[in-house]
């Protein structure tokens, strides 16, 4: 009577081939899912920008309140909490920025 099945040692050696393989695929995913994130900020730069100048083109001057553009809080904070985009006049200019929140910023920083 032959019986079926794996040995102890054919088992190891997939789970070692499997984890070879997780240790080389996570690290291009993470850094597949900060690209996706950085094109939502940059989306949202454009956005702002948009609205910066219709804004301007309305009242002949831009929003400093991020509520004046139609979002629902100043800073605005993206949906998924990674990013912030302000408004400010500095010497006569406007300035807009946008910072990374939280784990993006980590993400950010790692990944090139």
């Amino acid at each position: 009577m032959k019986i079926k099945g794996f040995t102890l040692v054919e088992v190891m050696i997939v789970v070692v081939i499997i984890g070879i393989l997780a240790s080389i695929a996570y690290p291009s995913y993470v850094q597949q899912v900060a690209k996706g994130y950085r094109a939502d900020g940059q989306a949202l730069m454009m956005k702002v920008a948009n609205l910066q100048e219709q804004y301007y083109i309305d009242n002949r001057s831009y929003a400093v309140d991020m509520k004046l553009l139609g979002f629902d809080k100043d800073p605005y904070v993206t949906d998924n909490g990674f990013y912030s985009a302000d408004s400010s006049i500095v010497d006569g200019n406007l300035q807009v920025s946008l910072t990374a929140l939280g784990e993006q910023a980590k993400r950010m920083m790692h990944v090139r």
